[in-house]
Formats: C-alpha cells, sequence, structure tokens
C-alpha cells in the first residue's frame, strides 16, 4: 500500500468538500426612507442636529446619535472635488490689487491715510509693494511701471488746437507720442470738426505701432466717418488702430454709473 503524502491528501479532501455560505439577514435601520433627506440637507450645508430635528417632524424615531454618525460616514464617503490649476505663462499674466485702505498717525498725532498696491506673478508668486496715497488709474499704471496719460477726447482736441495757433504743435505731439499708453476717452461724444480729426489722425500715426493707445467711444466702427466728419480722415484712422495689433472688446451690460445713481 502507497501512503499518499499529507500535504496531497489534505488538498484532495479539501477539494471534495462543498462550501456552505449563510446569507446574513438583512436588519432594518431606523434610518431606512430617511437617507436621501439626510444626504440632500447635509450637502447643502445643514449641521447633523438641524437635520435630526426635521426627520422627527417627519416621523423619525431614533436617537440623535444615529443621525450623527451618517452624517460623518457620509462626509467621509464624499469625493474631494478637483482643484483646478491655471497655468499661466512666464512673464505674460500677473495679479494686480489695492489693498484696503490704512489710516496711520504720527508721534505727532498727524493722521495719513494710503493704499497698498500688491502686485503678483503667478509663476514665481513674486510679489511687489507700494504705498500710494490714492487709487486713481494714473497711480495704477505708475505702480506698474507704464507711463500713461488718461484724457477725454474733447480736451485732447482743445490742447492740440491751442498748441497749434502758438506754432508748438509738433513739440507737443511728440510729448504725447512719448506716453507708453494713451487712453482717449469718449471719442465723438462732443461734435468732432474735420480739421480737428485731422489733428487726431496726427496723433495717432505718431504712436503707430510705437506706443499703445486704448479709445473709448459708443458709436459702432462704421460710423466713425460721421463722428469725425470726414470718411478719409476715418478710415486711416481705422487703419491704424482696428486691422493690425489691436483688439475691439465690446463691453456690454448696464452702466456703473446709472447702476450707482439707481441705488
Amino acid at each position: 500500500m502507497i501512503q499518499e503524502p499529507s500535504k496531497a491528501a489534505y488538498l484532495r479532501a479539501q477539494s471534495d468538500k462543498t462550501a456552505v455560505v449563510r446569507k446574513r439577514r438583512s436588519r432594518r435601520s431606523k434610518l431606512d426612507g430617511y437617507q436621501d433627506i439626510i444626504e440632500d440637507k447635509y450637502a447643502a450645508g445643514c449641521s447633523a442636529r438641524s437635520i435630526y430635528a426635521f426627520i422627527v417632524e417627519k416621523g423619525f424615531t431614533g436617537k440623535y446619535t444615529i443621525v450623527k454618525d451618517y452624517c460623518r460616514r457620509f462626509r467621509k464617503a464624499q469625493t474631494k472635488k478637483a482643484t483646478i490649476r491655471v497655468e499661466h505663462t512666464i512673464g505674460l499674466s500677473a495679479q494686480v490689487d489695492w489693498k484696503e485702505q490704512v489710516t496711520m498717525t504720527d508721534r505727532n498725532g498727524v493722521s495719513y491715510t494710503f493704499s497698498i498696491f500688491l502686485y503678483v506673478l503667478p509663476y514665481f508668486k513674486f510679489k511687489f509693494l507700494k504705498l500710494t496715497l490714492d487709487q486713481k488709474q494714473d497711480t495704477l499704471f505708475k505702480c506698474l511701471g507704464v507711463r500713461t496719460l488718461f484724457i477725454n477726447c474733447h480736451e485732447l482736441i482743445l490742447r492740440l488746437k491751442a498748441v497749434q495757433e502758438k506754432q508748438h504743435l509738433e513739440r507737443v505731439m511728440r510729448r504725447y507720442e512719448r506716453y507708453d499708453l494713451l487712453i482717449i476717452d469718449e471719442l465723438g461724444y462732443l461734435p468732432i470738426s474735420a480739421n480737428e480729426s485731422k489733428l487726431l489722425f496726427q496723433l495717432i500715426n505718431g504712436r503707430y505701432e510705437r506706443k499703445s493707445t486704448i479709445i473709448t467711444n459708443n458709436a459702432p466702427l462704421s460710423s466713425w466717418g460721421i463722428v469725425l466728419n470726414s470718411t478719409a480722415t476715418a478710415e486711416a484712422i481705422l487703419d491704424r488702430l482696428v486691422y493690425y495689433h489691436s483688439h475691439v472688446i465690446k463691453i456690454k451690460g448696464k452702466s456703473y454709473r446709472l447702476a450707482s445713481v439707481s441705488s
């Protein structure tokens, strides 16, 4: 008689057995019928205590601890929302902000109110701070190191006409052409004659492809010939403003001035 090795006999005996699996009897929970309500309320920001008080009014007969434990398990089961990372190209973007106005008093009891200009490079997180006495647009551009002039179009034309009469137009034109950014506000708000539009063209032409210019206007580009009282001058200005290296930004919505008046 040949005796099988003990390990082989054991494995053969195990393979001949039939596995018996007992099914657990499902237990009813006092939370049955309330789980959806609890999850909706908890997702909406309600506390476990307020949810418990709410479902008690609906007929719940269990204890508060049951609801509290369920909320704790539900919180752990919630998947954390993914953080969207915004990638920035080096040198092409930055965060600019004004901090709240701060008032400080010196040793003589004199109070000074100033603002904090904050400039953050998103790639390196390098921060630049500067104290200013106001939050005006000109101050903003000075903090950015951009030599800027913000001027109403009507005021600009009056200045150009005045220096033209005094034979100083060329010198003043060169001064306007040196600004890194020239912002001409409300073009066409007041009537512009054909001669005045030529002065405007001289300025735009002198800055063309050398410096940046922003013009705000409520009229469509197609009506600039009427606004400037000269179709030829309007086409020449638009040719230098719109058709090369420019962005046309259409601002829609209610006026901030009207909103502030109505409020």
